[in-house]
């Protein structure tokens, strides 16, 4: 649920924000005189921190998997062509879903569940 309301916000934020998506969610300068620069630049390298860090820590749990026989063959063909995807259409929020929920299904599988 929170997934669809995070991908109706990125859509909306798409369609109506008057700047470019890389003007709103990449930093500009780093020195402001006023509170709303500053406070927009803290929101920006949160953003880009938060997500970053989001999708490195996904990563890790994947070659995780990897390691310990989780994904075989081309498991790893589905997530890694589908994340640009989702991402793009969804929102960084979707996509780190997505990839959450692939992991466990890969999980899933190998515990006999599926």
């Amino acid at each position: 649920m929170l997934t669809l309301v995070a991908a109706g916000v990125w859509g909306y934020m798409l369609q109506a924000a008057p700047y470019e998506l890389g003007t709103v969610l990449w930093p500009e300068k780093w020195v402001w005189e006023d509170f709303m620069g500053h406070a927009r630049f803290v929101l920006q390298l949160d953003y880009i921190c938060t997500f970053g860090a989001s999708f490195l820590w996904l990563g890790y749990e994947y070659v995780g998997l990897y390691w310990v026989g989780g994904i075989r063959g081309w498991d790893w063909v589905g997530v890694v062509s589908m994340m640009p995807v989702v991402t793009a259409v969804g929102g960084p929020a979707a996509g780190v879903a997505f990839a959450w929920w692939w992991k466990e299904r890969l999980i899933n599988r190998g515990a006999g569940n599926q």
